[in-house]
This record gives C-alpha cells, sequence and structure tokens, in this order.
C-alpha cells in the first residue's frame, strides 16, 4: 500500500469515530485471565495523548496497543456510531451474524 493511500485510508477511519471524547489504550503485555479461561489485555484510560495520533499508530503497527472508544460521549451521554465485537461461535456461525444484522435493520 502506497503511503499516500494508507494516509486516505487512516483519516477516513479516523473521521469515523469523530465525536468521541475519551479513550482508552488496551495493553497486550498486561493481561488478565478471565472466568472463561480466555485473556483480557489491560485497559488504562488516557488523560494525556490525543486520539488521532494513538489511532495512527495502532493501524501503521507503531503503537503496541489496541485503541478502546467508548461510543457514548460523556459531555452528552449521547453516540454517533456503535459497534458489535462477533467472537467465539457467533464468529463461526453465518446464521447467528445473519440474524443479528437482521434485528438491528430492524
Amino acid at each position: 500500500m502506497t503511503p499516500q493511500k494508507f494516509k486516505l485510508l487512516t483519516e477516513d477511519f479516523i473521521s469515523r469515530f469523530t465525536g468521541s471524547d475519551q479513550f482508552y489504550l488496551a495493553d497486550p503485555t498486561k493481561t488478565t485471565t478471565k472466568a472463561n479461561g480466555g485473556k483480557r489485555w489491560g485497559v488504562t484510560k488516557e488523560f494525556s495523548l490525543n486520539l488521532e495520533p494513538c489511532l495512527l499508530g495502532h493501524l501503521n503497527g507503531s503503537l503496541n496497543k489496541g485503541v478502546v472508544l467508548p461510543p457514548i460521549r460523556k459531555s452528552d451521554n449521547k453516540c454517533i456510531w456503535g459497534a458489535i465485537d462477533v467472537d467465539g461461535e457467533v464468529y463461526n456461525n453465518e446464521e447467528i451474524k445473519i440474524g443479528y444484522l437482521k434485528r438491528l435493520r430492524n
């Protein structure tokens, strides 16, 4: 991918998450074990960094952390986007995913 194409894709990605007034960084080196035996990355609220460079670092691989964006803004309790994290049985089952999509459309 050319640097120009990457820049355009990054700008598009960042523009989709405007409005989030806080974010968290998920650190894969600080894990905890969930009740089901799975691992969860350590998550800390970020107060001193700006969102855009963190998203860029996450996308280009220079920031070895995940970026967690809560869709509900603390400033007004509204949101402009949403997401569903599809894991486990749901990830492998097309019928369940199609059912979720139909429910969302309704």
